[in-house]
């Protein structure tokens, strides 16, 4: 009977004591993965673990393994967990990547754009295996922004573009990257970093980069292997107007001057600038190269002559030069002259073209009645000659038919005539014209000349079929 009385009374007390001990909670862990927006290749990754409701006072083993996407690799790496006197602790700071990782395959490395799985392991004190997990992203993407030059802007040929671009990835401004666009002749061109994560070109447009549209596209990429590429930006380049300046006149002695008489001659000098030019290269504001024509008229406005220039760099410091030079002569008539160079004359070979406007300089041309020596000699000579004619075959002089129809007749027995015109009027051959009628007619004729040998004067009566 004391037995079985006793039976009843233990388990009783068992209940009793066991309803009195305190309830263990379940072991909590929380992973927490930092940045949590996604990262740029190559970024750091940090995790920490926190446990809360474990064992108390207890060091734990916790084992990371990060997964890279698309299978490209795999690393683990062991680190302690030491709760308190309540059960709670949480690991250092695991980076990722770090030398301390092992890999099972692959690379350790934000090397790979795509999302990467984090898995958290507990494997002591008791091996419970994946307790947490979590993911991130890494993205290859650079954002290129082009905030200058904008869109639709005109840059003219010798003048600077300024270009400037921002670039960053999904971490923020890259300050590691290389940056560049193509210039309008499509060839690299590396951009400056000026900025945090701003890069900047100043380009110089040369006179021979392409007429017309030029669309700027900025690339860029890292040490880290993050690239992008920005919005086109067009820009329309137009030609440079070229500008001559410091034209004036030469004489055969070299001495400048814009007066000159008979037996002078006229060399023309001037320059020619582009309208725009880029202050870094300030030495290329000047033409010095290529041949141009410039014109000269008399006094009647008539075309002379076009006299050719050539690029002389000794002279004035540098300029086009007439090295021929245009010989004034005592038939030329006196007054004022001008030499110009025509509007949209000088082309500089890629399309730079002017000046807008024709440019000119004055020239007097002086005479004196001495000057005409050669027709007064020419008029006694013609007189003596048909003197000498008239007594030596005492013979009536006929008269020239040509000079008859201008005249309204016949010329008077002894007569002497003196031509006068313009140059290219055509006085010389007209006097070789009646010099041949009366050859032909079988009178003597002399012909008196300053600057025309009887081989020159017979050259040119042969071209107009006139054998003499």
């Amino acid at each position: 009977m004391r037995l079985r009385s006793t039976v009843p009374c233990l388990i009783i007390a068992l209940a009793v004591a066991m309803a009195t001990l305190p309830t263990v909670a379940a072991a909590s862990y929380t992973l927490s993965i930092s940045p949590s927006t996604p990262v740029s290749l190559g970024t750091i990754i940090t995790f920490t673990l926190s446990l809360s409701g474990g064992s108390k006072n207890t060091a734990y083993t916790i084992l990371f393994e990060v997964v890279k996407p698309n299978g490209n690799g795999n690393a683990t790496i062991s680190t302690p967990l030491q709760t308190n006197n309540i059960g709670a602790g949480s690991t250092q700071p695991i980076t990722y990547p770090n030398p301390t990782w092992t890999a099972s395959s692959g690379t350790v490395g934000t090397d790979v754009a795509g999302v990467y799985n984090v898995f958290v392991n507990q494997t002591s004190p008791t091996n419970v295996g994946t307790v947490q997990s979590g993911q991130f992203t890494v993205s290859s993407m650079l954002t290129l922004v082009t905030s200058q030059p904008v869109a639709g802007s005109i840059v003219q040929r010798g003048q600077t573009a300024s270009i400037s671009v921002s670039v960053s990835s999904v971490s923020g401004p890259d300050t590691s990257a290389t940056v560049h666009v193509l210039n309008p002749s499509k060839l690299n061109v590396s951009l400056s970093q000026t900025g945090f994560g701003v890069y900047t070109l100043y380009y110089p447009v040369s006179y021979s980069d392409p007429l017309g549209p030029w669309t700027i596209i900025a690339y860029a990429s890292d040490n880290q292997g993050n690239s992008g590429t920005g919005s086109p930006v067009t820009v329309m380049i137009t030609k440079n107007d070229l500008i001559v300046y410091s034209l004036s006149t030469y004489d055969s002695r070299g001495s400048p001057t814009t007066n000159f008489s008979p037996g002078d001659k006229i060399f023309a000098f001037f320059s020619i600038r582009y309208s725009s030019c880029s202050p870094s290269t300030p030495g290329q504001c000047s033409l010095t190269t290529g041949q141009y024509s410039v014109g000269l008229r008399n006094s009647s406005g008539n075309l002379v002559a076009n006299l050719t220039a050539a690029y002389d760099g000794g002279l004035n410091g540098g300029g086009f030069y007439t090295s021929t030079g245009y010989p004034v002569s005592t038939f030329d008539p006196g007054g004022t002259w001008t030499l110009i160079v025509s509007a949209n004359s000088i082309n500089d070979g890629f399309g730079n073209t002017g000046p807008g406007l024709a440019t000119s300089l004055p020239l007097q041309i002086v005479t004196s009645p001495l000057g005409y020596w050669p027709f007064v000699v020419t008029g006694i000579v013609a007189v003596l000659g048909g003197i000498i004619t008239a007594k030596r075959f005492d013979t009536s002089l006929e008269g020239f038919q040509h000079l008859e129809q201008m005249i309204g007749g016949p010329l008077p027995r002894g007569a002497s005539m003196l031509l006068l015109g313009d140059a290219g009027s055509g006085k010389t051959i007209l006097s070789y014209q009646l010099l041949h009628d009366e050859l032909e007619s079988g009178r003597l004729c002399a012909l008196l000349s300053y600057d025309a040998f009887p081989e020159d004067v017979q050259a040119r009566m042969t071209e107009f079929g006139w054998d003499i």
